[in-house]
């Protein structure tokens, strides 16, 4: 069945889909014709063949030897990890990329996944650590056995090591932040420095008073003198406790005193509310003894 005609100004009008014209195909050049030299084997197709496939693997092998030299570097990582990681984010992008998922679905497989990517590098990571740990201690152990003494020669051999070396300053604290208001940095300031006193003298310079109440054979005994010190100081130190226990209690009580009145006066100034509310008291009445309760001077009211 043919399509309709259809004329336009009387001229008709071809609806036939026409034919694309295809540009002519390019001849390849023919390459010159290469002689072989004159003492060269001849090779046949299958050996050519087999030469360029050797070639090829071995092109191959080299670009897969240079790949894994350069991620030698990551020596942490377990190369099943890697494959492990590369299969996780290859399955993610494909359920991201199925059409037939709305996206918080593919949002959240691909979180899940990402998740479990971290989890298996950790869990590599970690074995790979314990695994370390357990041979340097069974290298230790070992050397222990062989050599009984290897841990203090170790130790020796880094003294003398580090007695060799040169001297360097220690610049880790001159940039350190000065917390004046915290701790007492002044030797860090050289005006200041002077004016410190130790706090444990190793020496007393000032005289020793000699206590009252000694004979004088007993002043004359380096040994008397030091128990009449040792019990005055321990008088003082006492009598210093009983003061301290007498102030706290003071303190005590009036912080008690103090609550039961506030207290109290919680109860004074409820109780007043509650006669104002029920109108037993007039508003003169209630301000007259809410200022007694609060213990403030009484001013005239000026009622409105």
């Amino acid at each position: 069945m043919g399509l309709p005609a259809v004329r336009l100004n009387s001229q008709p009008i071809d609806l036939r889909p026409r034919t694309p014209q295809l540009p002519a195909p390019v001849q390849p050049t023919p390459l010159p014709d290469l002689q072989p030299a004159p003492n060269a084997p001849i090779i046949d197709a299958a050996t050519q063949d087999r030469i360029l496939r050797r070639r090829a693997q071995y092109h191959e092998r080299r670009a897969a030897m240079q790949h894994v030299k350069r991620l030698r570097k990551f020596t942490l990582i377990d190369p099943r990890a890697i494959t492990r990681a590369y299969d996780a984010k290859r399955q993610a992008l494909a359920q991201f990329a199925k059409p037939d998922q709305p996206l918080p679905h593919k949002l959240a497989a691909a979180k899940n996944n990402v998740l479990d990517e971290v989890k298996n590098l950790a869990q590599s990571v970690r074995r790979r650590f314990e695994a370390e740990e357990r041979a340097l201690a069974t290298a230790l152990r070992q050397m222990r056995e062989d050599d009984p003494g290897f841990a203090e020669k170790s130790l020796r051999n880094a003294v003398a090591a580090a007695e060799q070396r040169p001297a360097e300053p220690v610049k880790d604290t001159e940039k350190l932040p000065i917390l004046s208001k915290t701790v007492d940095l002044g030797y860090l300031d050289p005006i200041r420095r002077g004016n410190l006193k130790p706090a444990l003298p190793g020496k007393i310079t000032s005289p020793v008073t000699i206590p009252e109440g000694l004979t004088p054979a007993e002043r004359d005994n380096p040994e008397s003198i030091q128990e009449a010190l040792q019990l005055q100081a321990l008088m003082d130190f006492k009598k210093q406790r009983a003061l301290q226990k007498v102030k706290d209690a003071q303190e005590r009580a009036a912080i008690q005193a103090q609550s039961a009145t506030n207290s109290q006066k919680s109860e004074q100034l409820k109780e007043l509310v509650e006669l104002y509310i029920s109108e037993q008291i007039t508003y003169e009445e209630y301000y007259r003894r809410r200022r007694s309760i609060l213990g403030k001077p009484a001013t005239a009211l000026n009622p409105k």
